[in-house]
């Protein structure tokens, strides 16, 4: 360094302020592009070569999806992760930060010509963004591949039937269903995908929300934008038939009304309001309350690291307290070690890789990104807000209210959803990946340095190298949708190869019969079948479902003697019953009709819950209408 520039860094300290602050982002964006490689070699390494069956029982089918592609998409997938991630790292050779990284303190005043054409490209990939999740959600239909189509849930809906934790959102279905469907599971099953695609809407404008407070240029700015909406939970709102859309979108609106709280203490009431209202949807909300809570915590105490970190211990063991009292005797955590009658426990390996798939699939650049902010909160954010440090009070290592807010709205639910019993909503395998979206929002918070005391907005260049790679792991599933075939090659072999408690319940032979024929492949259905009956002979779904394809092709008394041979396995078998009742029925049997008729309506008088499992209402309604009417004919 030569005299004058000496001197001149004398006079003014900004100068070399603003060198230190350029060096600090580079050699961030250097570790962040070195995450985005290492994941990259780990991700291709776990895809191509962790076997099915499985290491240790744990079964990592979220990253298979690679290797179930044509190898040039592979690559190219790779290739085009690989280039973006190290294009953003181009500053880091330079030192020359990217995007408006200069705080408007120093930036002269824009005139509105200016500042117009500058808002322009923004605004227009934002509506192309926005475009894009409405092409998807009304004409894409996720096929099994991915995550399936639970007829079950609108079974449930028809009948009006939900445990517990879910009873509200059966509740809100079972509305919709008796409004605007005929009552068949098909019309039903439409008033599903609609209200999934309603949701998707809601949960892209939110994402939209949430990062429209990014500072760098609009192609990274876009682009995390992309990744945040079009991860692996942005399935469950294309046609995918199950209750948790909603509840998703709700508690993503839940987290933009709180960031925005932050700054508006107006609203800060409004969080704890809506999560309690998401909670009456479905109880497993309740561990978003703690998130909700945080604007107005904030106006108690300046949130320190330390203080963040004895807050969320309280906040944990204020909600097991809580959690313990509604359980009521229940059961309420998993057990920690598997036994013969319960094999399914807290270290079971099914339990761990239901847990970890998924969590990838919810959201895997959020899971990234999420340990990588969890490393920047911990050992950068006090050195990044050294210059801002209250020197009154002596309180370093600052933490941003978003950044404690964003860790409370995954770090809590993460560990709720992981050891809770399904007493507070882990009551389907999809609630366990509710909490993932999250962890993106949190690395954006304690990556991109939200909370800024000048510019209050985020720096994209420190969180898309690692978004633009971990978008592997999205974009092969989403290939993968598109290739019914490959899809349904690959969910076969996971589902033959699976060994969780639910496989004790629901055999493979069962589950796969279930597959092909929600995606019309009726042949192939009756096979599994077909096996199921043989390899579980006291099983009486298998003839149960044969039954089913006899009475849908006319074929009576094939039908009946199958229902027949159900109802003998398991006395009193109610679907089975049902079925003789419509063959009777259709063959002019009237006695027995009469006989089956009025045994369906006993069970529905002595176990109304129990019978509305497999029975609706409507149903019902019409076995007693007809047998009133055969009574009184001649």
């Amino acid at each position: 360094m030569s005299k004058r520039s000496s001197r001149n860094s004398k006079r003014d300290p900004s100068a070399a302020t603003s060198v230190t602050k350029a060096d600090r982002g580079g050699t961030g964006r250097l570790r962040a592009f070195a995450l985005a490689g290492i994941f990259l070699v780990v991700y291709v390494t776990l895809a191509f070569f962790w076997p099915d069956e499985g290491l240790l029982g744990i079964r990592l089918w979220s990253i298979t999806p690679l290797s179930e592609l044509p190898p040039y998409i592979t690559w190219i997938t790779i290739l085009c992760a690989a280039v973006a991630a190290y294009r953003t790292s181009g500053s880091v050779r330079s030192g020359t930060p990217t995007g408006r990284d200069s705080t408007p303190s120093t930036l002269p005043e824009e005139s509105g010509r200016r500042r117009w054409s500058r808002l322009q490209p923004e605004k227009v990939l934002r509506i192309t963004t926005l475009a894009t999740a409405v092409g998807l959600v009304t004409t894409f239909t996720v096929r099994y591949g991915l995550l399936g189509d639970n007829w079950l849930r609108v079974t449930e809906a028809v009948a009006g039937h939900g445990n517990g934790n879910e009873r509200g959102a059966i509740a809100f279905y079972s509305a919709l269903v008796s409004r605007f469907s005929d009552g068949t599971l098909e019309d039903a099953a439409e008033v599903f995908r609609n209200v999934g695609r309603i949701s998707g809407l809601v949960y892209a404008m939110c994402w939209i929300a949430i990062t429209g407070a990014l500072r760098g240029n609009v192609g990274e700015r876009s682009g995390i934008t992309t990744f945040a909406i079009f991860s692996g939970a942005f399935a469950l709102f294309c046609g995918y038939l199950e209750i948790y859309a909603p509840l998703l979108a709700i508690l993503v609106l839940l987290l933009a009304i709180s960031l925005r709280a932050v700054r508006n203490p107006r609203l800060a009431p409004i969080a704890p309001l809506l999560a309690v209202g998401a909670a009456a949807f479905h109880l497993a909300a309740l561990l978003w309350l703690p998130m909700a809570m945080v604007p107005l915590l904030s106006r108690v105490f300046a949130p320190t690291r330390v203080r963040v970190l004895v807050a969320t211990g309280a906040a944990a063991t204020l909600g097991i307290a809580v959690a313990l009292f509604l359980s009521r005797g229940h059961s309420l955590f998993l057990r920690i070690a598997p036994t013969d009658a319960k094999p399914y426990s807290l270290l079971s390996p099914a339990h761990l890789s239901d847990y970890a798939n998924a969590q990838w699939l919810g959201s895997a650049p959020g899971l990234l990104l999420g340990v990588a902010g969890l490393i920047a909160l911990w050992r950068s954010d006090s050195v990044e807000r050294a210059d801002r440090r209250d020197v009154s009070t002596g309180a370093g290592g600052c933490v941003s209210t978003e950044s404690w807010l964003t860790l409370w709205g995954w770090i809590l639910p993460a560990i709720g959803l992981f050891v809770f019993n399904p007493v507070l909503g882990a009551a389907d395998w999809d609630v366990l990946s509710l909490s993932a979206p999250f962890a993106l929002a949190f690395a954006l918070a304690a990556l991109g340095s939200q909370g800024d005391t000048v510019t209050h907005r985020l720096r994209t260049s420190r969180v898309f190298p690692i978004a633009a790679a971990s978008a592997v792991l999205v974009a092969p599933a989403w290939f993968l949708l598109l290739n019914s075939s490959a899809s349904l090659d690959w969910a076969s072999r996971l589902i033959e190869h699976d060994r969780a408690d639910y496989y004790q319940t629901h055999p493979a032979p069962l589950h796969l019969a279930f597959l092909f024929r929600t995606n019309g492949l009726e042949d192939e259905a009756n096979a599994q079948l077909e096996r199921g009956r043989t390899l579980h002979p006291d099983d009486p779904r298998f003839p149960l479902g044969l039954a089913r394809t006899a009475v849908a092709e006319g074929r009576w008394d094939d039908a009946e003697a199958l229902a027949m041979e159900s109802y003998g396995i398991v006395r009193g078998y109610l679907p089975a019953l049902d079925i003789l009742y419509d063959v009777y029925r259709e063959t002019g049997n009237r006695e027995d009709q009469i006989g089956v008729g009025e045994l369906l309506l006993k069970s529905a008088d002595a176990d109304p819950e129990g019978v509305s499992t497999f029975l609706s209402s409507e149903r019902l309604e019409t076995i007693r209408t007809e047998l009133r009417r055969l009574e009184q004919a001649p």
